[in-house]
């Protein structure tokens, strides 16, 4: 009885689970370097409202750790380079089990900076629908999710936050956030890039209230994928026919 029962849990929690923010390093992530040892958070792959999580802050709750030796930047990037991030499937090594993710074979995301610790994010990146790729829905190997974006040209140095949301089909949130440097290009040999078409303070808010607990609006859900209505200047359109709607949320 008692197997039958974890079982059961451990079919239930791979449904639920889902992807979390490989690279960069999320806050209090297992490859996160300043994690202390055995204090990785187990509900990274969980999305927000899941499980008998209480947390309903941005970046799981963990923005309070940017002044701690936990939340040193893990990664320097100049305005106006070319970067990537990357998201993850794979079990969190965490001492509390927790089960392997899922892609839920597709969704909407976005990326965005903040440069006031977490008090307002900035969309760099929005992508409309497939992501992840639906075409690599089997494998939660962060090197099949892999994805590029350009740093806006017209940041200031110094340090910042970096964020990563996700709304899959089931209408569930997810958000990760990574602690990072911005440099200037003659510091890191980067390339400088002609002056951004929309300036940094002028990008839209990251879409926040959107199946966040409590918060206002629902995207579509199944047989639809969230089209978000505020994307920014640079969007990447799901391509082909692949039977999944692009639909705004009703708030």
């Amino acid at each position: 009885m008692y197997t039958n029962i974890v079982t059961i849990l451990s079919i239930l929690g791979l449904a639920q689970a889902h992807l979390h923010l490989d690279y960069p390093p999320t806050l209090l992530g297992d490859n996160n370097p300043f994690t202390p040892e055995g204090k990785a958070d187990p509900y990274l792959n969980y999305p927000y409202g899941c499980c008998g999580q209480t947390v309903t802050a941005l970046c799981k709750g963990h923005l309070d750790l940017l002044d701690q030796p936990e939340g040193q930047p893990v990664v320097t990037w100049a305005p106006g380079q070319k970067a990537n991030f990357s998201v993850s499937g794979h079990r969190i090594n965490s001492p509390q089990e927790n089960p392997v993710g899922g892609t839920h074979a597709g969704g909407s995301a976005q990326i965005g900076i903040s440069l006031d610790q977490g008090k307002t994010f900035k969309v760099i990146k929005t992508w409309q629908g497939n992501f992840p790729h639906h075409d690599k829905a089997e494998s939660l190997d962060p090197a099949d999710h892999t994805y590029d974006f350009v740093v806006p040209a017209d940041l200031p140095a110094g340090k910042a936050v970096f964020a990563w949301t996700w709304i899959n089909r089931e209408q569930e949130f997810n958000m990760n956030c990574a602690s990072r440097n911005l440099e200037r290009s003659e510091a890191l040999k980067a390339p400088h890039r002609r002056a951004e078409a929309v300036a940094f303070s002028a990008r839209p808010e990251m879409s926040l209230n959107i199946d966040l607990p409590g918060s206002e609006c629902k995207s579509p859900g199944n047989p639809a994928e969230l089209r978000f209505p505020n994307p920014g200047p640079d969007v990447v359109e799901k391509d082909g026919n692949d039977g999944y709607e692009l639909v705004e949320p009703t708030c």
